[in-house]
């Protein structure tokens, strides 16, 4: 990624996006929206399809690592769906009693993990929508709940923050407890380097807290330029840069020695919600 320049629009800016998400191939670029997926070529930037079902605003998307499928959760109408990639035709959809917010692939894709209220995290097979586990063991009275969900690229490890401040990575594959810390305020945002190695959160609080997973210490303590809490973080494809979104700016870090602050973005309006960068790391949607 080499210059700041923003060269083209999907959806206009009166439309409400929750999240974006590009496919493993970056040839397409999805956005949650009111009621439905949209899925664009990057290409020639035109509209492939949507994906129609929800009711109310879609609040998180991803794709599967194969690039075959695509998982949808709205709060709004209590479900989680998947969706074929190429078609937008619904696969199947999952009840959750109006609970999930989040969603991520895990376990090479084949497993769905969709972050509650409660501070739990479900897990479903990919293939059937069947309900095969859960991690955290959630809390009583629900006034917190997961906030966003992050799985490193082989989708052993899976990154959570919740409203209770607390961030949690899972080993998936043990359905164990790996490290946790805290933050001052609610933690909002989370992102994993690709190997895993590195995990990135963000909080109301306004800090980054980038912490190496191996050795569970804390490298850096970023502060963003956001007025608010933090809203999106992203790691680059290999790492070296890190990402995060916030009103009324969108901040990308060099994640050297020192990190440093290489692209100050601003948005006129309300700032910007969510951020994913392209598979190649020559592109950040916003």
């Amino acid at each position: 990624m080499r210059t700041r320049e923003v060269y083209t629009t999907y959806i206009s800016e009166e439309e409400e996006i929750a999240d974006v998400a590009f496919s493993p191939d970056g040839k397409s670029i999805a956005f949650a929206t009111v009621q439905q997926v949209k899925v664009y070529e990057v290409a020639s930037r035109r509209l492939l399809f949507s994906c129609e079902g929800h009711k109310g605003l879609v609040g998180d998307i991803a794709f599967s690592p194969d690039g075959k499928a695509i998982a949808s959760v709205s709060v709004h109408d209590g479900s989680a769906r998947l969706w074929e990639a190429d078609s937008g035709t619904l696969i199947f959809s999952i009840s959750l009693e109006h609970q999930g917010r989040i969603v991520a692939f895990v376990e090479r894709g084949n497993t769905l993990a969709v972050g509650l209220h409660h501070m739990a995290i479900k897990l479903f097979a990919a293939d059937t929508g069947q309900e095969s586990g859960e991690l955290g063991p959630g809390e009583s009275n629900g006034r917190f709940f997961v906030s966003s969900l992050c799985a490193s690229q082989d989708g052993r490890l899976l990154a959570a923050a919740g409203t209770d401040r607390s961030v949690h990575l899972w080993d998936v594959s043990k359905r164990s407890l790996v490290l946790t810390y805290d933050h001052s305020d609610e933690a909002t945002a989370v992102a994993l380097s690709a190997d895993g190695k590195y995990l990135a959160s963000g909080s109301a609080d306004q800090k980054v807290i980038v912490r190496n997973t191996t050795t569970d210490r804390t490298l850096r303590v970023l502060l963003p330029s956001h007025h608010g809490g933090i809203n999106s973080l992203a790691f680059s494809p290999d790492g070296t840069t890190l990402a995060s979104s916030g009103h009324p700016f969108a901040n990308i870090w060099e994640m050297r020695e020192l990190p440093q602050e290489v692209v100050e973005l601003e948005d006129e309006g309300s700032g910007y919600a969510t951020l994913r960068f392209s598979p190649d790391g020559e592109e950040v949607a916003l």
